[in-house]
């Protein structure tokens, strides 16, 4: 009997495995980088590019602050009161999303993620 994955094995479950994509379905790297200029202002991840398996976000461990991830309205705000996910200089985060476009960052000026996905 073959198990797979992690819920599998904590909770005696089947995962099924997805089908594979045609030959040259989604085969593209997408990778990108975004700015904050002006502190507290999203900035959204340029591509529009149509993923299949979602995007990470990485910030470089130079950034001077923590950097928010969210939607279109992302504040620059970590006190338990913002709407973003929070990725700490030199972490990353990832998400199974559809395009890299629908994510925006906040931060302090000058910081920056660079992205991947496919």
């Amino acid at each position: 009997m073959k198990t797979l994955g992690l819920l599998a094995i904590l909770f005696g479950v089947g995962v099924a495995q997805a089908a594979p994509l045609a030959p040259g379905a989604y085969a593209t790297l997408v990778t990108g980088q975004a700015k904050i200029v002006t502190t507290g202002t999203a900035v959204p991840l340029a591509s529009t590019a149509t993923l299949a398996n979602g995007v990470v976000v990485v910030a470089p461990s130079s950034n001077a602050a923590t950097i928010y991830v969210g939607g279109a309205t992302v504040a620059n705000t970590g006190t338990g009161t913002g709407n973003g996910i929070a990725i700490e200089p030199g972490r990353s985060f990832s998400v199974q999303i559809t395009s890299p476009g629908l994510l925006y960052i906040n931060g302090a000026s000058g910081d920056w993620v660079s992205y991947a996905g496919n």
